[in-house]
């Protein structure tokens, strides 16, 4: 799996946090934040049913405004 950067904001340690959504029909989603000021990605669901919902928001959570 890919490392988490650390938080763009304070550079704090980020987490990942998987749980199973609310909504109709459920489906396991995935977030990145910061332990230590609370900053967070986007949620991301796994629609398509391959697990590729929790490298989607290590993805989101790694890219910076200076990435190519």
């Amino acid at each position: 799996m890919t490392e988490l950067k650390r938080c763009p904001f304070c550079g704090g340690k980020a987490m990942i946090q998987t749980s199973v959504s609310t909504s109709i029909p459920k489906c396991p989603t995935a977030i990145c934040y910061c332990e230590k000021c609370n900053a967070s990605g986007k949620w991301f669901k796994d629609v398509n049913n391959d697990g590729t919902f929790i490298y989607k928001a290590i993805e989101a959570w790694n890219r910076r405004v200076d990435d190519e």
